[in-house]
């Protein structure tokens, strides 16, 4: 009887899974497989102030390389992404509201196709 509960439950939860990742929309979607794959993710402040200016990723880049995990390539990305966050925080409350905005108005990126 247990069986046959779990072979009910299975249906439900792919069911769900499509719904959370294809969010409100009304068409049906054309390939499965790209609806599960497919994600996107907001733009952080910090990530859209430092693209702005070579300056501003170069002295992020120069904050990252000083730490000793740099030399481990696997953590590099990770090392990067907390010197932008750590710089962007320094800057004053107007600056930094302000590039909020601006990631928050800025297209999603796509993280797989």
């Amino acid at each position: 009887m247990t069986l046959f509960l779990q072979y009910q439950r299975i249906p439900k939860f792919n069911n769900y899974v499509l719904d959370r990742q294809a969010g409100n929309r009304r068409e049906s979607p054309e390939d499965l497989l790209s609806l599960l794959m497919k994600r996107t993710r907001k733009r952080l402040a910090a990530t859209v102030w430092a693209h702005c200016s070579e300056d501003n990723d170069a002295r992020a880049h120069d904050l990252a390389a000083q730490d000793p995990r740099w030399q481990n390539k696997d953590d590099q990305l990770h090392l990067l992404s907390d010197a932008r966050k750590k710089l962007f925080n320094k800057l004053p409350l107007e600056e930094r509201e302000h590039w909020e905005a601006e990631a928050k108005a800025s297209k999603t990126a796509e993280m797989s196709e």
